[in-house]
């Protein structure tokens, strides 16, 4: 899965639409990559269904045991001002491990903060 690249680490917009998912969807944030710490994923959205945000499931794993830390984010506005103000809503650490939002943000991400160990990264994001 593509991400963000160097974009938000600079402060700069990206341009680049976040996935809306809906209810019982999944995606890949990162899949089974190696980006260089630090790297921000593609944003998601929560799909709306009857007027309430389904909760955003995100599991992580490494290939192999990490030293790392991965940020779950959430922010109102998918802008660089609206990533700078997010709420970090989890930071993961081991492998596997799972986190379960059922916030009402507007926008989600995981944010690789640090790696020193643990190579290729897989993040899923999966609404309920």
């Amino acid at each position: 899965m593509p991400n963000y690249g160097t974009m938000p680490i600079t402060g700069t917009g990206t341009g680049v639409s976040a996935t809306v998912l809906g209810s019982g969807d999944t995606m890949a944030l990162f899949s089974a990559e190696s980006p260089t710490a630090p790297q921000a994923s593609l944003a998601i959205a929560p799909g709306v269904a009857g007027g309430e945000s389904p909760a955003i499931t995100f599991q992580a794993s490494w290939a192999t045991a990490p030293t790392a830390s991965l940020l779950i984010q959430g922010a109102m506005a998918d802008t660089s001002a609206g990533w700078a103000a997010a709420s970090t809503l989890a930071t993961l650490t081991t492998s596997p491990a799972t986190y379960t939002d059922t916030g009402a943000w507007a926008y989600y991400r995981a944010y690789l903060s640090s790696q020193s160990a643990g190579g290729a990264l897989t993040v899923i994001a999966r609404a309920k």
